[in-house]
Order: structure tokens, then sequence, then C-alpha cells
């Protein structure tokens, strides 16, 4: 018959039980534990009360209290992606020194005034992927030092003005993939954060951006606004945000951009409209972008280019897409607005001649993309004005022959790609322009011969292609 073991030494085996349950659910270190993915149904009470982080993700936790932390009071980063449907009032009451807080990924559904009482020095807080359709005013007073704030992924459909009281310091304001509509941005919302540097409202519902809608952003710096509805956007929308350096629209339904639409964007730098439904830019549009470098104007419907269409765009340097348009002409004049230009876009359009004003303006264009075009024809001189050009691809058009007159002014230019055409006759002296080319394809095409001479002046010629022709004459003592 077994002996009973005194009351102690079972006293002392769950002692031991409960330090090696808790060893199992949590990895601790010197300055940290690390309760992830344990089943958790509350927060541990047992860990170093020294700890100054805490991860407590994917667990069971579904409401957390002011107890629950009363004895971690040296935490500094607390991550709590759970199943949490409620804070009770005061839950961070005795985390005065919090500087990131994460509730990514729970349920919560409304944000109210006593939540996040007692983090008077919290960063960074990071509520996005929740269910929540309401801030109550005055939610974010205890938090003044909020440097970044995630709402993203939830259901917030009206934003007010007194949301975001207490935000004096905030940076960076994160609300895409909500339901905001245009009506439901009330007048003075931001005006509590004037120091906001980066607003991010893509993925909503908004289709009008009024006058009235950026107040107090006079600091902001990156504004994206891209996939909603965007139908229109008001004379002087933009006058608040005068530091505005980044401006993204791509995917919304703007039709028609207004001389004026981008008043106050002064400093704007890089503009973003691919994937609207553009078809007409008006005269002055972009005077008031004197400092834009970079501007997409992608997948749009543009038919024409005309010459008073980008006036103003002088330091456009960077790149200027205008590809995957319906471009089949390009006025005289069109690009002597944009003498910076570098990188030039032209592709998937329905060019069909290339004429000899069609590029005035672009001396310092380097790399020039007219593949996928109906090109058959290139004028006389029409490269003359891009004598920096280095890169210039047409392949994929319908060109049948190429003449000693058609690269003219390409001194410079090191890559020449004319495969996927229909070309059948090469001139004697076509590539006489381009002594400094080094990559030249012509395969995919129907070209049988290969006159004498035509290499010898490529003496930087690094790689010919001419796979899938019908040569059957090629000049070999000129390699």
């Amino acid at each position: 018959m077994m002996k009973k073991k005194p009351a102690g030494v079972l006293m002392f085996l769950l002692v031991i039980l409960k330090v090696l349950g808790t060893a199992e659910a949590c990895r601790c270190t010197a300055s940290g534990c690390f309760c992830i993915g344990r089943r958790l149904t509350s927060v541990p009470q047992d860990l170093p009360t020294t700890i100054t982080e805490l991860e407590l993700g994917h667990n069971q936790i579904t409401i957390l209290s002011q107890s629950d932390f009363s004895r971690y009071r040296s935490l500094e980063t607390l991550e709590l992606n759970n199943h949490i449907s409620t804070v009770n009032g005061q839950a961070f009451y005795h985390l005065s020194n919090l500087t990131t807080l994460r509730l990514s990924g729970n349920s919560l559904t409304i944000l109210r005034p006593d939540m996040f009482v007692g983090l008077g020095n919290l960063e960074e807080l990071w509520l996005d992927n929740n269910d929540i359709s309401d801030i109550q005013a005055g939610t974010f007073n205890p938090t003044p030092q909020l440097r970044l704030l995630y709402l993203k992924y939830n259901k917030l459909t009206t934003l007010r003005s007194d949301m975001f009281t207490g935000l004096g310091n905030l940076e960076r304001l994160s609300l895409e993939n909500n339901d905001i509509s245009t009506s439901d941005i009330q007048a003075g919302t931001f005006n509590t954060t004037p120091q906001l540097i980066y607003l991010y409202l893509y993925d909503n519902k908004l289709t009008i951006l009024r006058s009235g809608m950026f107040t107090g952003l006079g600091n902001l710096q990156g504004l994206s606004l891209y996939s909603n509805e965007i139908t229109d956007i008001q004379a002087g929308t933009f006058n608040p945000t005068s530091q505005l350096r980044m401006l993204d629209l791509y995917n919304n339904t703007l039709t028609h951009l207004r001389s004026d639409m981008f008043t106050g964007l002064g400093n704007l730098e890089y503009l973003h409209l691919g994937y609207n439904d553009i078809t007409d830019i008006q005269a002055g549009t972009f005077d008031h972008t004197p400092q834009l470098k970079k501007l997409a104007l992608y997948n749009n419907k543009l038919i024409t280019l005309r010459s008073d269409m980008f006036t103003g765009l002088g330091k456009l340097g960077g790149a200027f897409f205008l590809r995957n348009n319906e471009i089949s002409d390009i006025q005289a004049g069109t690009f002597n607005p944009t003498p910076q230009l570098r990188n030039l876009y032209l592709y998937n359009n329905k060019l069909t001649t290339l004429r000899s004003d069609m590029f005035t303006g672009l001396g310092n264009l380097e790399r020039l993309r007219l593949y996928n075009n109906n090109i058959s024809d290139i004028q006389a001189g029409t490269f003359n004005p891009t004598p920096q050009l280095e890169w210039l691809a047409l392949f994929n058009n319908k060109l049948t022959s190429l003449r000693a007159d058609m690269f003219t002014g390409l001194g410079n230019l090191e890559y020449l790609n004319l495969n996927n055409n229909d070309i059948t006759d090469i001139q004697a002296g076509t590539f006489n322009s381009t002594p400094q080319l080094r990559y030249l394809y012509l395969y995919n095409n129907q070209i049988q011969t290969i006159p004498s001479n035509l290499l010898t002046n490529l003496m930087q010629l690094r790689e010919l292609r001419l796979s899938n022709n019908n040569i059957t004459t090629f000049p070999f003592e000129d390699l």
C-alpha cells in the first residue's frame, strides 16, 4: 500500500508545476517576455515585473482590465493581437512608460475617452484590423506624444472634427481601407493634427475632394488617395497643404484635369494620376506645380497631346509616364515646357508616325520608350532635338524599312531595340549617326540583306541580334 505524501511535499510539487507551466507559456529574456500563440485567456500575472517588452499576440484574450498590467509598470512595448472586444476604463493606467501599443487584429468597435488613460508617453498606437466604427470625442486626449496612429482596415464611415483632439504631435495617420465617404469628412477634422506629415486615405469611398477637407494640414508632405471613387477636385482643395511633396490619386474616376485643381501645391514633387479616365488636360493645369519632378498619367484615355498641356513643368526630370493611353498624335511643342526630362514612357499607345517636331524641347532626354504602338514611319530629323538619348525602344511596331535619315541626332545612343517589326529593308548609312551604339536588336523581322558597310561605323557595338529573319547576305568583313 502506497504511503500518502505529506501535504507540504504536495504543495512543493504544485509550485514546481506552476513554474514549469509559466516557462512553457512564455519565453522570457532579461528585458521581455514572449507569450505568442499559447492559448492564454488572460494576461499572465507571474512574469518578471521589470520587463520592458511583453508580446501576447495570437492568444484568446477577450477583455482587458486595469489590474491586468498593474504589475508591469516598466513596460515600453506591448503587443495584444487577440480577440479583444472590451477594454475597460483605465486598463493601461499604470503603463506610463509605454511607447508602443499594438492592438491590431482584435474585435474593438468603439474607441472611448477612458480607454487610453495613463499613456502619456505613447508614441505608436496600432488599431488596424478591428471593427471600429466610431471614435468618441476626447479619445486621444491622454496620448499627447503620439506620433503614429494606425486605423486601417476598420469600419469608419465618418470623420468628425472632435475625433483627433489631443494629437498635436501626430506625424503619420493611417485611415486606408475603411468606408469613409466625401460627405462624412467634416470641416476641421484635421485642425487638431498640425504636425501631420503623412495621411493615408486610400481604399475608401471618397467621390469629391472639397476645399475645406484638408484644413489644418500645413506640414503635410504625403497624401495617399488612390483607389477611391474620386470624380472631381474642387478649386482650392489643396491650398491648406502647401508643403505637400507627394500626391497619389491613381485608380480613381477623374475624366478632366482643370487649371484650378492643383492650386496651392507649389512644393509638389510627385503626382500620380494613373488608372483614371482622363481624356483632357486644360491649359495651365500644372502651372501651380512648378517643383514637380515625376508625373504619372498612364492608363488613362488621352488621345492628343497639345502644346499647352504641360506648361509649368520646367523641373520635371525624373520620369513622365504616358503609357497605356490612346495617344495617336503629339502636337509640335508639346514637350517644350519639360527641358529637364530624362525618361519618357509612351509605349502601348496608338502612334503611327514620328514627326520631326514631336520631341522638340527634350534636349536632356536619356530614355525613350515607344514600343507597342503602330509606328510605320520615322521622319527625317525626328531625333535631332534629343542629342542626349542613350536608350530607344521601338520594338513591336510596324516599321518596314530603315532609312539613313531616321536616326540622325542620336550621337550618344547606346541601346536600340527594333525587334518584332516588319522590317524588310535597311538602307546603307542607317546607323552612321549612332557611333556609340552598343546594343542593336533586329530580331523577329523580315530582313533578307544586310548592306555592306552598315556596321563599319559601330565601333562600340557589343551585341547584335538578328535571329528570326530571312537573311541571305551578310557583310562579315564589317565585323
